[in-house]
C-alpha cells in the first residue's frame, strides 16, 4: 500500500525536492514525502526508488556523504543535485577506493552542482565503454556541471558517454587516474575527463556542442591518452567542442597527450550521399604546463585516415588561440603532436590544427631516453605534424625550447599574410627552429601583407635554423617555400655544430630552382624565393647535401684483403666542402665485375676517411661506384687488385701474413703494418722487398735470389767481425723462389 501511494504522489507532483543528510537522514517513504521535515541518508536509496520522473532536486545538507555502491538515475527530466559544498567519498572501511559511483542515464536538463567526490571508481560496461570513473553521464541532452571537486578518483573523474549539448565548468580535476583494477588492465585507462561521441548528429538537424569552461586539471594521470582531458570522437559526430579559460597543471598519459588527448575515428557513415563527418574543438585562454607523456607532452592529436569515393563538405579543425604551452616533456614530441603515432595511409582528413596567439615555451623533448636500442633512433619535437594540415596565424612564439620547435612531416604548414613567427634560442638535432621532410612546404596566403619570420640563436647538428629533407632524385618543383616572395625571413646567430647550414640546410635547392628560376646565387632573393636575412655570409648560411665527391687519385689500385684507405672530398650545390662521413655517408658497390671473382668484403668510414676491404685474385679489375646515401653526390672509379705487400702471401683471395718468409719480420700490426725486429734494415731494391742488419756480423744481407740486385761495396771496413756459423765480415742469404 505504501509503494501504491508513494507513485501516486510523484505522478502527481510537477517537482520534487528530497534532502539528502548523510549523518540524521533515515531511508524511508517518509524522507521522500514528507520533505522538508524528514531528510534520507544516502543518494542510493533516492535513485533507486525514483527513475522515469520529471523535475527532481536533491539538496545534501551534511557535510559529508558516504557513497556505497552504484547510484544510478534514468529517465528523469530537470534532475538537480545541489551538494551545497559537501564531501562525497566511497571509501568503505580499511578499503580507500570504493567500486562505487554516479550515474546519470537517459536524462535531460540534468545538473551536478557544488560538492567534492572522491575515492570512488564505479566499473560500467557497454558496448563501446568499459572502465572506472567516480560520476558517468550517459545519452544525456542538455546538461550543466559545475564546481565539483574531482578528487582521487580510481579512474576518471567525469566520463561523458553520447550526450549532447552541455556545459562542465568551474571544476576541479586533481589527481584522478587509475589506482587498481579489477577488469583487464588493456581495457582501462583513466584521468580527469573524458568525452566519448559516438552517435551521429546530422548538421542539417541538430548541432551537438560541449563546453569546457573555467576548470581546473591537475596531477591526473591516463595509462595511454589524455591524463586531464580526452576526447573520443566516431560516425558523423559533429561535435563542436569549446574548451576555454583552463590550466592544465602536472598531469601525464603513459602514451600520448599528457594533458589532452584527441582521437578522431575512421568513418564510413553517409547520409544523403555525402558524408557528413564534422568536428570542430576550440581552445582558448589555456595555460598547458608541466604535462608529461611519450608522445605530446602537451597534446596529442591523433586523426582518421580516409580513402573513400564520396565528399567531404563538413569543416574539420582545431583551433587553439591565446594558449601557453610551457615546461611539458615527452620523449618524442614535447608540446604538441599531431598523428605522431599513425602510419601513413591513401590521404588524412582535410582537418586544419590552428594555432593563433600561441607561446611555446621551455618544453623539453627526449627525456627518459635510457634504452639502448632507441637511442640515435628517436627525433625531438616541440610541435610535431605529419599527414596534417598546421595554420599558424597572428602572432605565435617558440622559445627556449629543447627539440626542433615546428618539426613536419608530410605536411603542410599555412602562415597568415599578417603573422610575425618567432622562433627563439630553441635546440633541436636536424633544424632548430624548423624541421621539413617528405614534401612537407610552408605557405603563406593572403594579401600581399609582409609576414615576418624571426630565427634566432636556434642550435642543431645541422641546419641551426632551417633543416629540409626532400626527395632530391625527384625534382618537380614542390619547393619547400611557396608564395613566400612577399616574407621577411631573419636569420640571426643560429648555429649549426657541423658547420653546415647555419641558417638553413636543404638536401637539395633544385626544386625551387624549378619552380621560381634562377640557380643557388639567385634563389634567395626578393625576386625569385623572398626576402632573406641572413646571418653572415662566412661561414656559409645556407648549405645542401652533398653532390660532388672527389678522390684524390685517378685508379684504385688495393690489395686482396687489407683494408684500403679512400679520401674522399663531398661538396655541396654552392660548391663548398662538405665532407662529412657521419652526416653524408658513403655507400660502394661494383659495376662491370664480369667473370672475376672481384667483390666488397666490407665498407665503413672513421672520421673523413672511408675504408673498404676487397677480395679477389692479383689483377682483378672492375669500376667502382661510390655515392652517398640518400642523397645525388656519385663518384665512379677503376681500380685493380695489386700483388700483396712484403710480409704476405696470397691465399685463395687474400693477403695473409707470413712472418717467417723474411728475415727480422715477426708479425703484422691492426693496420697490417709490419713488425719489424729492432735493428734490423729494410726497403727495396728495384722493385724487391729486402731485410738486413750488422748485428753479430759485418752485414748480414737477406734478399730473394730473383731479386736482380747488385751490391756494390767501397770504401768500408770490416775489422773484428765474427759469426757463429758463417759470414763473419759479411753474409748473404739467397731465398729460392719462383721470380
Amino acid at each position: 500500500m505504501m509503494i501504491l501511494l508513494l507513485c501516486i504522489l510523484l505522478y502527481s507532483v510537477s517537482s520534487l525536492n528530497i534532502r539528502i543528510d548523510g549523518d540524521n537522514g533515515i531511508d524511508s517513504n517518509e524522507c521522500l514525502t514528507e520533505q522538508p521535515q524528514s531528510s534520507c541518508q544516502s543518494l542510493k536509496y533516492v535513485a533507486d526508488t525514483i527513475n522515469n520522473t520529471g523535475n527532481l532536486t536533491i539538496e545534501i545538507i551534511s557535510p559529508t556523504l558516504s557513497l556505497q555502491g552504484s547510484v544510478i538515475f534514468t529517465d528523469i527530466n530537470g534532475l538537480t543535485i545541489n551538494g551545497q559544498g559537501t564531501i562525497i567519498s566511497c571509501s568503505n572501511g580499511s578499503m580507500l577506493y570504493g567500486n562505487s559511483g554516479i550515474v546519470v542515464n537517459n536524462c535531460s536538463n540534468a545538473a551536478l552542482i557544488g560538492f567534492t567526490i572522491k575515492h570512488c571508481g564505479l566499473l560500467y560496461k557497454n558496448n563501446r565503454y568499459y572502465g572506472h570513473q567516480s560520476v558517468l553521464f550517459y545519452n544525456c541532452r542538455k546538461f550543466n556541471i559545475s564546481k565539483v571537486n574531482f578528487f582521487d578518483n580510481n579512474g576518471y573523474g567525469l566520463v561523458l558517454y553520447d550526450n549532447s549539448g552541455g556545459s562542465v565548468s568551474q571544476n576541479v580535476f586533481e589527481n584522478n587516474g587509475i589506482k587498481h583494477s579489477r577488469a583487464d588492465k588493456s581495457y582501462v585507462t583513466g584521468g580527469g575527463l573524458y568525452v566519448l561521441q559516438y552517435t551521429p548528429y546530422y548538421r542539417s538537424i541538430s548541432t551537438n556542442t560541449i563546453e569546457i569552461a573555467n576548470n581546473q586539471f591537475i596531477n591526473n594521470s591516463a595509462t595511454t591518452i589524455g591524463g586531464a582531458l580526452y576526447v573520443e570522437v566516431d560516425y558523423c559526430a559533429n561535435l563542436l567542442s569549446y574548451i576555454t579559460v583552463s590550466n592544465f597543471i602536472g598531469n601525464r598519459a603513459g602514451t600520448a597527450g599528457g594533458a589532452i588527448g584527441f582521437k578522431i575515428h575512421k568513418i564510413d557513415y553517409i547520409y544523403n550521399g555525402t558524408i557528413t563527418f564534422a568536428f570542430r574543438s576550440f581552445l582558448s585562454n589555456c595555460n598547458i604546463i608541466n604535462n608529461k607523456a611519450k608522445f605530446g607532452g602537451g597534446v596529442a592529436i591523433q586523426l582518421a585516415h580516409y580513402d573513400s569515393k564520396h565528399d567531404i563538405t563538413d569543416e574539420k579543425e582545431f583551433l587553439f588561440i591565446f594558449c601557453n604551452f610551457t615546461g611539458n616533456q615527452a620523449l618524442v614530441s614535447s608540446a604538441v603532436d599531431i598523428n605522431g603515432r599513425s602510419q601513413k595511409v591513401y590521404q588524412c582528413l582535410k582537418t586544419v590544427i590552428k594555432f593563433q596567439y600561441c607561446y611555446f615555451t621551455e618544453n623539453i623533448a627526449g627525456i627518459d631516453n635510457n634504452q639502448q636500442e632507441l637511442r640515435g633512433k628517436l627525433f625531438k619535437a616541440t610541435l610535431y605534424a605529419t599527414d596534417a594540415f598546421v595554420y599558424l596565424v597572428t602572432e605565435i612564439s617558440f622559445a627556449n625550447n629543447t627539440g626542433t620547435a615546428l618539426y613536419a612531416v608530410n605536411s603542410r604548414v599555412h602562415i597568415s599574410h599578417h603573422a610575425s613567427i618567432r622562433f627563439f634560442n630553441n635546440t633541436g638535432d636536424q633544424g632548430g627552429a624548423i624541421f621539413l621532410a617528405d614534401d612537407s612546404a610552408i605557405d603563406f596566403v593572403g594579401p600581399n601583407e609582409e609576414p615576418l619570420i624571426n630565427i634566432s640563436n636556434n642550435k642543431a647538428l645541422v641546419g641551426g635554423g632551417i633543416y629540409i629533407r626532400s626527395l632530391i632524385n625527384l625534382h618537380e618543383g614542390t619547393c619547400f617555400f611557396f608564395q613566400s616572395q612577399n616574407v621577411r625571413f631573419q636569420f640571426s646567430n643560429n648555429n649549426a655544430t657541423s658547420g653546415f647550414g647555419h641558417d638553413i640546410f636543404a638536401s637539395t635547392l633544385q626544386d625551387c630552382i624549378q619552380l621560381y628560376g634562377g640557380n643557388v646565387s639567385t634563389i634567395f632573393t626578393p625576386s625569385k624565393m623572398g626576402k632573406f636575412e641572413f646571418s653572415s655570409r662566412t661561414p656559409p648560411p645556407v648549405a645542401t647535401a652533398p653532390v660532388n665527391l672527389s678522390i684524390n687519385e685517378k685508379e684504385l689500385v688495393p690489395y686482396p684483403g687489407i683494408p684500403y684507405n679512400v679520401t674522399i672530398t663531398q661538396k655541396d650545390e654552392f660548391d663548398n666542402n662538405v665532407t662529412n662521413l657521419q652526416l653524408f655517408p658513403l655507400s660502394a658497390t661494383l659495376q662491370n665485375v664480369h667473370k672475376s671473382s672481384l667483390k666488397i668484403d666490407i665498407a665503413y668510414s672513421i672520421a673523413d676517411s672511408f675504408i673498404i676491404v676487397f677480395k679477389g685474385t692479383v689483377g682483378d679489375n672492375a669500376t667502382l661506384l661510390l655515392q652517398t646515401t640518400e642523397y645525388s653526390a656519385r663518384k665512379l672509379i677503376n681500380i685493380r687488385l695489386y700483388h700483396c705487400p712484403p710480409g704476405y702471401m696470397f691465399q685463395i683471395d687474400t693477403c695473409q701474413c707470413n712472418s717467417n718468409y723474411y728475415y727480422g719480420i715477426s708479425g703484422r700490426l691492426e693496420d697490417y703494418a709490419a713488425v719489424i725486429d729492432g735493428g734490423l734494415w729494410a726497403g727495396y731494391i728495384g722493385d724487391k722487398f729486402a731485410t738486413a742488419d750488422s748485428i753479430g756480423g759485418g752485414l748480414r744481407l737477406e734478399v730473394d735470389h730473383c731479386a736482380n740486385l747488385f751490391l756494390f761495396i767501397a770504401t768500408s771496413n770490416f775489422i773484428g767481425n765474427t759469426a757463429g756459423t758463417s759470414g763473419g765480415a759479411i753474409g748473404i742469404i739467397l731465398h729460392k723462389v719462383h721470380c
